[in-house]
């Protein structure tokens, strides 16, 4: 009986030697994915805007004078040409009379000197007269022609200030104001009448700078007021920013019938740039990034725009598999395992 209580004791001590088992390994942090694409947003970008003409005259005179007929009225369509205030200018006509006499007598002072340099030259021709005379009878003839020329031109000038005195519509539109009356005397630059052409309205926006590539880029863009909502094309996007309230100038046409100029809305596209929301955004490093799923390994990528709390501009594959529940704690190039 003691043999085999030795052979055991032995056994025992020689067990006890071995070193422990290993412990088992510690199993990967689980995490769950989402595709990039079902996370994507095109937020709604919105500006305020107005409806505008693209033409809008503030007519003012040009000339001295008092006023004689204002044959049209606030509210009333024009054509083009049609005559809108008229002046009553005596001095106009007074300058207007004095500059065709001074060109019908610089005209036939010209036809003379002309008449009399070319009976000089014949008489030249047959010897009877002197060279220097020839000159002479030349050079009133050239000062003549010079005198009758600076006349045309004070007669086209007292033409056009004559027809100043008929203030007329560039082009067609409403005419929205009428500051004058009959019998209030004007000088240069005192308003006239205001034009309106609403045949050529348009939207005008001025958009925060970084909203410009956003709307240059937008497949859609509305202009929407408490009344309808309307389609709209961009016409023209300022290249440069205003120093004074740091934006950017938008002007954009309409595809759909307008409203009414001056209609006060706003702008409304949905944002063309792919982006998510701040809620999938992590810091890593002191950085505002995504974290994704490579294999089995934790992968990081910046967005250099990202602000905190604000959705953040992202050009990775639509494929590509976001970390979402567990994403907390990770840090590049950790091993994980995907629980969907």
């Amino acid at each position: 009986m003691r043999r085999p209580l030795l052979v055991l004791l032995l056994a025992g001590l020689s067990a006890c030697g071995e070193p422990p088992p290993p412990p088992p390994a510690a199993p990967l942090p689980g995490v769950r994915t989402v595709p990039l694409a079902a996370v994507i947003e095109h937020p709604l970008r919105q500006a305020p805007a107005r409806v505008a003409a693209r033409r809008h005259a503030r007519l003012a005179a040009e000339v001295v004078g008092t006023v004689a007929a204002v044959p049209v009225r606030a509210g009333q369509r024009v054509a083009a040409g049609t005559p809108l205030v008229k002046l009553d200018c005596p001095d106009v006509a007074d300058a207007l009379a004095q500059a065709e006499a001074a060109l019908d007598a610089a005209r036939v002072q010209a036809e003379r000197a002309a008449a009399a340099a070319a009976r000089a030259q014949r008489l030249h021709d047959r010897g009877a007269l002197a060279d220097e005379l020839l000159d002479d009878r030349r050079a009133a003839a050239e000062a003549a022609a010079a005198e009758r020329r600076a006349r045309e031109a004070a007669w086209r000038r007292a033409q056009r200030d004559r027809a100043r005195c008929d203030v007329r519509a560039p082009f067609a539109g409403v005419v929205l104001d009428t500051p004058v009356r009959v019998g209030d005397r004007v000088t240069p630059g005192t308003a006239l009448l205001e034009l309106l052409d609403t045949d050529s309205l348009q939207v005008e926006a001025e958009l925060p700078a970084s909203l410009r590539a956003s709307l240059a880029g937008a497949a859609a863009v509305h202009f929407v007021h408490r009344d309808g909502r309307h389609r709209l094309r961009l016409a023209s996007l300022a290249e440069a920013l205003d120093a004074r309230t740091l934006t950017v100038a938008a002007r954009l046409d309409f595809v759909d019938p307008p409203p009414p100029a001056g209609t006060l809305g706003r702008l409304e596209w949905q944002e063309p740039q792919a982006m998510v929301g701040p809620s999938w955004l992590s810091e890593r490093d002191g950085r505002l990034g995504l974290l994704w799923l490579d294999g089995d390994t934790v992968a990081f990528t910046p967005l250099p725009q990202a602000l905190p709390g604000r959705a953040a501009a992202v050009d990775l594959p639509p494929d590509t598999p976001l970390i979402g529940d567990g994403r907390h704690g990770l840090a590049p190039g950790d091993r994980v395992r995907r629980l969907d």
